[in-house]
């Protein structure tokens, strides 16, 4: 939270580069206070042309658009000059829209608004970007904002931050911008500093959307993406390890054509960065369900506050589609239909991932009367009180740092009045939450807390007012306004008391304390009704004002009882039984006695209920004493029907013993009778005193005679009817139950049916013999010559007939014209048809030289012609095949013979060009251990890299000397070259150790650690031989192409006979770098004994570089700082000319 607030105090009071700017590149200057330039075509290059106002004009200045349309690029527009603003909302019609290749940004302060960039997939593939922005060498580029802007159809990144070599990149802004449908949305690479991607929206690009490098210095900080929408793409962010950024309250959401990789944040080894370097600040932003936010991996690094922050006030993620989606993208003048399509894809949830489109028609208008040419039309200097002949008031500065010209481009009125504060719309609130206000209308805040941030948090205890006043730029027009926060009191949600109940009985419980109530069933009345099955807590939010509070009510569900009332009894009349429940602790009779035990005495058969409680809770059983008299009635059942053969089980009752007329005296018997017979019993009571008889008709059917019909023969793939009879019903094995069905089985196949009557039934079956239907063969196509005859035999059958009438087995034919000949084959009744073409052709000739070919230049192809049995090709051969490898497209014929007949074809064959394929950095180059360089293949379409990568731009860093080849390709031909990186080690300068001598004495002094040296003495050797006559310091210069050390080495001197006489200063010069400035020091000694003419500079080439000059000089010493920052790293000559001489020195510049 601190540097958050120190980075918002930082920049508050910085002039923007417009009023809405936000990110690190907001206080980008652009052309503010320049010139004027105007477009006044849509030519690639020239007068007038946007590529002459950006890449051939220097100086500050503001390119404004007197026509609108599609600028085709024929080479990528280089921004080489900065310190400009791009205002393409000043186009009339469409805007502008820029194609055919990409745009560099490469130098600093560069405002670039309202542009549409679509390069398409014709663009050069080693001009691969939309929009870049580059530092090569060690070039700084920074204070960049790019804004409403629309990067599309890249054959590489749309967007892209890079440094070359050394180079570094930044402070930069993209925000309000679209950035859509390329393979890569956008990729910032190492060097790269202080980025802001803002209020943008990614839509369908399937990767890199934003993919960050691990930038060379970890303590910097990489970038944050703040409120941007990701639609529709097949990935999120990818971070390299070690990067610092912040991805916060952004709308990452899935189209109904793509989804998006798992893993939203995802992380891997992207540069030299580690893993625990890593500061990731990731909050507030919206996913996909199922999808997670970031890697595992990244977990413990995950931090709560930003590393570092531009000063943004960013918005919850899901107010940010509502906020952008009316004005994101190259908005002014108007939205091209690219973008129209991509907000509608985005509202109605559609869309695919892409990377090209059809490109729009963007109409020209016309330009506004602008007499005096200072970017602001007649109109609006006239409505806001400026002179239309004067361009210089274009460049006046208002009190809030703009000026009038950047007043028009920025919509704003030169005659509003001044400041207007707003302190937000009133606010609710609750008890002891918090709530943030934000103010706006101007530029700085003072709130009656105290505080001077634009937003602040409160947590007032009670409804309370704040004011703020918004102060102007210059602090000299202020406004207040107010806001006030209410704070609703929490409710006392009450749930009511605990209850007990039974199982399955429901209960009601009524929550109290508030306007509306959730249950934790999900009911939201006030009551509820429950029906637990086992004890049970209920909890209800009580809400009154938003506030809300919660409280729980216990359910205790006490347990049914298990009541038995004991097993059924029999009794005989007059008798008397005890009935005795158990299972509860107390009971309730239906005769109304509360006992455990009754005793009674029914006089007929009686159901007695009764009911036990246990806990209040109760249950109920039953029994049933039946009363039985001493008197007999016979009953030998319901008359019953069987089949014959069947038996069937006969049972009466009424009685206590049965005799049957069988002479079975069983209550139950089984018979199985042959004709329909009537069976009696007479029953007997127990004491055999009293008996009674009882008959009954036992009808036996007679099982009918099932017929599945005749078997059946059939021929495959034919259907037959079945029919059954003999009954009433029928149940075929097919599962069909009517008397008839349809079969058609594939091989020989048994059916069966169940034929009933009277429910008795019997089964048959039936066979259908499936034939084969036979293979019938017309023969092979024939050809034949007009005239001739030819002779058609079928096989496969037993008997034939020709579609000509024929019924042979052979026939002769003579047709005149090509044609079609069926036969049918017949075996067992089953037949099938074949046919046979006879071909009926004529002497005539047709040449065929077989089809065009495209060969590589320097490479062979075959040629193949047909169409007769002699051939003559226009090289003068006679084979039917050729080999030719010509240098350029040519025609070739060939002249076909048959007999006395002949015919002419050609072929072409297309000799495509190999590509002259080159590798920008030469055969060799050389770098440090541990540095990157990057590789740059030109020449062609595509690229092949001996280290497998396929775009023509590579960063190595190899441990030792490699070697790298490149393959490019042109339509399909191809070039190789190699450069080989030469790795040189760093040096370590070991100067040796200090030493003492006498003062008569030489001494060998011998350095280490390089390639070259350069000793304070001005030799270059590895040992020098020195005689000092004093204590001296030697220091050696070691250095080898790239890298260069310095140490040095104490030779303490002794008197070893007599002391000597002190000496007068000599004249000295000494040459070094500053440790830490880009500076050169040259200190020269001894002015009063030699006459100093100058110091003369040169590169190691022996190029003139400088020349600082000592006049007037009264000091005995001087030094002099030589600025040093457009010097190149390398080893640089310094030659001192004094009393007409010179002395010359080595030195590295680092």
């Amino acid at each position: 939270m601190y540097l958050f607030i120190f980075s918002i105090s930082s920049y508050s009071f910085s002039q923007l580069a417009f009023p809405e700017a936000e990110g690190f590149g907001k206080h980008a200057t652009g052309g503010r206070g320049g010139a004027v330039i105007k477009v006044t075509n849509l030519n690639n290059s020239g007068a007038g042309s946007l590529r002459q106002a950006l890449q051939y004009t220097s100086g500050a200045r503001t390119i404004v658009f007197e026509v609108g349309g599609t600028i085709t690029l024929t080479s990528a527009l280089s921004v080489t000059n900065g310190n400009v603003t791009v205002a393409g909302q000043t186009a009339p019609g469409g805007g502008i829209l820029i194609k055919g290749s990409m745009v560099i940004i490469e130098d600093s302060n560069v405002i670039m608004r309202y542009i549409k960039f679509r390069p398409g997939p014709s663009a050069p593939a080693n001009e691969p970007d939309g929009l870049s922005i580059t530092a090569w060498g060690s070039d700084i580029v920074e204070n960049i904002i790019i804004d409403h802007c629309s990067i599309s159809w890249a054959r590489d990144e749309n967007f892209d931050i890079r440094a070359v070599s050394s180079g570094k990149v930044q402070n930069v802004t993209i925000q309000n911008s679209i950035i859509s449908e390329s393979g890569y949305g956008s990729l910032a690479g190492h060097n790269t500093y202080n980025k802001t991607y803002y209020k943008n929206l990614f839509a369908h690009n399937q990767d890199r959307n934003i993919t960050t490098n691990y930038p060379t210095d970890g303590d910097f900080f990489d970038f944050e993406m703040i409120n941007n929408l990701v639609y529709g793409c097949g990935s999120g962010p990818g971070l390299a390890w070690g990067s610092k950024h912040t991805i916060l309250n952004n709308h990452f959401r899935e189209s109904s054509q793509e989804s998006i990789y798992n893993i939203i944040c995802d992380y891997g080894s992207g540069g030299a960065g580690t893993l625990s370097e890593t500061y990731a600040y990731i909050s507030g932003n919206i996913i996909p369900a199922g999808k997670t936010e970031s890697a595992s991996v990244i977990a413990p690094y995950l931090q709560s506050t930003p590393y570092a922050s531009s000063g943004i006030v960013p918005m919850e993620a899901n107010l940010v589609a509502g906020d952008i989606l009316s004005h994101v993208g190259a908005s002014l003048p108007n939205r091209d239909a690219v973008d129209i399509r991509l907000i509608n894809q985005y509202n109605n949830g559609n869309g695919a991932l892409a990377r090209s489109g059809v490109y729009p028609q963007i109409a020209n208008g016309t330009a506004p009367v602008d007499t005096d040419d200072d970017g602001m039309p007649d109109s609006w200097e006239i409505e806001n009180g400026l002179n239309i002949t004067n361009a210089s008031d274009r460049n006046i500065v208002q009190a809030d740092g703009y000026t009038n010209l950047e007043y028009y481009l920025n919509g704003i009125s030169l005659q509003t009045s001044g400041v207007t504060a707003n302190a937000g719309a009133d606010v609710e609130t609750c008890e002891g939450e918090s709530v943030t206000l934000t103010a706006s209308g101007g530029t700085s805040y003072l709130w009656n807390t105290g505080a001077t941030t634009q937003s602040i948090n409160v947590s007032p205890n009670t409804t309370t007012t704040y004011t703020v006043t918004a102060y102007n730029s210059s602090g000299t027009d202020s406004d207040t306004d107010a806001v006030e926060v209410t704070v609703n009191s929490i409710p006392t949600a009450n749930a009511g008391q605990d209850v007990e109940t039974c199982e399955g009985t429901s209960v009601t419980l009524t929550a109290s304390g508030g306007t509306s109530y959730l249950w934790n069933t999900g009911a939201t009345t006030q009551s509820i009704e429950v029906t637990p099955n086992t004890t049970t807590t209920y909890s209800v939010e009580v809400t009154e004002n938003n506030c809300s509070s919660t409280d729980t009510v216990e359910v205790v569900v006490n347990a049914l009882p298990n009541v038995n009332a004991g097993l059924d009894v029999i009794i005989f009349e007059g008798e008397s039984t005890q009935l005795t429940a158990s299972g509860a602790d107390s009971y309730l009779w239906n005769t109304g006695e509360i006992t455990q035990s009754i005793e009674v005495t029914p006089n007929t058969t009686t159901t007695y209920s009764v009911t036990g409680t246990t806990n209040n809770c109760s249950s109920t059983d039953t029994v049933v004493v039946t009363v039985e008299t001493d008197t007999v009635i016979a009953n030998a059942g319901a008359d019953v029907e069987t089949c014959e053969g069947e038996s069937v089980t006969l049972t009466a009752s009424g009685g206590t013993s049965y005799l049957w007329n069988t002479g079975a005296t069983t209550q139950s018997i089984n018979v199985s009778p042959n004709t329909t017979t009537t069976y009696t019993v007479t029953a007997y009571n127990s004491s055999g005193t009293d008996s009674d008889t009882d008959a009954v008709e036992v009808t036996v059917n007679s099982i009918p005679t099932a017929n599945a019909g005749q078997d059946v023969e059939t021929c495959e793939g034919t259907s037959v009817t079945l029919t059954a009879s003999g009954g009433t019903s029928y149940l075929w094995n097919t599962g069909a139950t009517t008397q008839s069905i349809e079969v058609t089985p594939n091989t020989t196949t048994t059916y069966s049916v169940e034929v009933t009557e009277n429910n008795c039934s019997s089964t048959d079956t039936v066979e259908v013999v499936v034939n084969a239907l036979p293979n019938v063969n017309a023969g092979l196509d024939v050809t034949i010559f007009e005239g001739e005859s030819t002779q058609l035999t079928a096989s496969g059958a037993d008997s034939y007939l020709w579609n000509t009438g024929a019924t042979t087995q052979s026939i002769e034919v003579t047709p005149n014209t090509t044609t079609t000949y069926s036969v049918t084959g017949t075996t067992n009744n089953c037949s099938s048809t074949d046919t046979v073409v006879v071909t009926v052709e004529t002497d005539t000739v047709i040449a065929n030289a077989g089809d065009d070919e495209t060969i590589c230049h320097g490479y062979e192809v075959i040629l193949t012609a047909t169409g007769g049995d002699s051939y003559l090709w226009s090289t003068g051969a006679t084979t039917q095949s050729i080999t030719v490898n010509p240098t350029i497209t040519t025609n070739y014929t060939v002249t076909v013979f048959e007999g006395n007949n002949q015919d002419t074809d050609d072929v072409t064959v297309y000799v495509n060009p190999n590509p002259n394929v080159a590798i920008v950095n030469g055969d060799n180059v050389t770098i440090l251990e541990g540095e990157f360089i990057t590789l740059s293949a030109t020449g062609a379409n595509s690229y092949q890299w001996s280290n497998g990568a396929t775009q023509p731009n590579i960063a190595v860093s190899p441990g030792a000397t490699t070697s790298y080849s490149v393959t490019g390709y042109i339509n399909n031909c191809f070039d190789e070259k190699t450069v080989t990186v030469n790795v040189l080690e760093t040096v370590e300068a070991n100067a040796g150790s200090d030493i003492t001598i006498c003062n008569t004495e030489t001494t060998v002094l011998t350095a280490s650690g390089g390639e070259s040296y350069l000793w304070s003495t001005g030799e270059t050797t590895q040992s020098i031989e020195v005689a000092p006559d004093e204590d001296t310091e030697y220091s050696v210069l070691v250095y080898n192409e790239l890298d260069a050390d310095e140490d040095d080495v104490m030779v303490y001197v002794t008197d070893c006979s007599v002391d000597l006489p002190e000496e007068a200063d000599e004249f000295g010069f000494l040459v070094y770098q500053d440790a830490i400035a880009d500076v050169l020091k040259v200190k020269i000694s001894g002015f009063q004994n030699a006459n100093v003419n100058g110091v003369s500079i040169y590169d190691i080439s022996g190029k003139f570089l400088l020349r600082e000059t000592f006049n007037n000089v009264q000091e005995s010493t001087v030094v002099r700082e030589i600025n040093t920052s457009s010097f190149s790293r390398g080893i640089y000559i310094i030659q001192l000319q004094y009393d007409n001489k010179s002395i010359v020195k080595k030195v590295p510049i680092r």
